[in-house]
């Protein structure tokens, strides 16, 4: 099979309800499209990340919830864990690049040009703050968070010719997303700025049992801060002293 036909999208029967002959009609509001990737291996884990619950929600539940009140439309691609509309992968287990390229032609084919937020299901204390803040950052461009050093372009938003790269890079064989974003991208490396966004704590991904360990007592803590009503971007950051 070549790298171009493993590209096309097959859409999974039982979830896929997008509706689009009413989004052309309407058209898509000024938010970017959402693309939320599940089909990981999860082979340090262990078990399936998609499925892991946290506080009794799963993964991939947790980071669709907050991804749908960004986005003007939501695509899973992966087997359909979510609740989203989803997409099955052909050629699945290429890694998220594989993921991305094939969430953005399937968005293609609904009519969709513009720019993407992709988000990873083991990110599961993914924030409302820091999504709204690369959705609606000015400009078309790609825009991504920078951590610890390291660029995270499975929380980012991704232009459409970043995107487009992504395509033909897959179909050359590279597998890597280090290139990301294109020369022209934003990157947000202020750590005050971060902070304020949440910072490390809704960034951090569940890769390892030691990771959901540690995700479950930093989901316990912003649950108790939560409840006492501390309010606004900074939540994280206190609650986590």
């Amino acid at each position: 099979m070549s790298r171009k036909s493993e590209l096309r999208v097959t859409p999974t029967p039982s979830n896929h309800k997008i509706d689009t002959a009413d989004l052309l009609n309407n058209g898509f509001n000024a938010m970017p499209a959402g693309l939320l990737l599940t089909g990981g291996a999860s082979r340090r884990m262990g078990r399936n990340k998609a499925l892991i619950k946290i506080n009794g929600t799963s993964s991939s539940k947790l980071v669709a919830k907050q991804l749908s009140k960004v986005t003007s439309v939501q695509v899973e691609v992966g087997p359909g864990y979510s609740g989203l509309d989803s997409i099955e992968e052909t050629g699945s287990g290429s890694g998220p690049l594989n993921a991305i390229a094939r969430g953005w032609e399937y968005l293609q084919s609904m009519g969709y040009q513009g720019p993407v937020l992709v988000a990873a299901c083991d990110l599961p204390l993914i924030n409302y703050e820091l999504l709204n803040y690369l959705a609606t950052h000015e400009g078309n461009k790609s825009v991504v968070p920078l951590l610890a050093g390291k660029t995270q372009p499975l929380c980012a938003r991704w232009s459409s010719e970043a995107l487009d790269e992504a395509i033909a890079r897959f179909e050359t064989g590279e597998r890597s997303l280090r290139w990301f974003p294109e020369a022209d991208g934003v990157i947000i490396g202020n750590p005050d700025l971060i902070s304020r966004l949440g910072g490390e704590v809704v960034l951090s991904d569940i890769d390892t049992p030691l990771d959901l360990e540690m995700c479950i007592v930093n989901a316990e803590k912003l649950s108790i801060a939560t409840k006492s009503q501390i309010s606004g971007p900074s939540t994280y950051i206190k609650a986590l002293g």
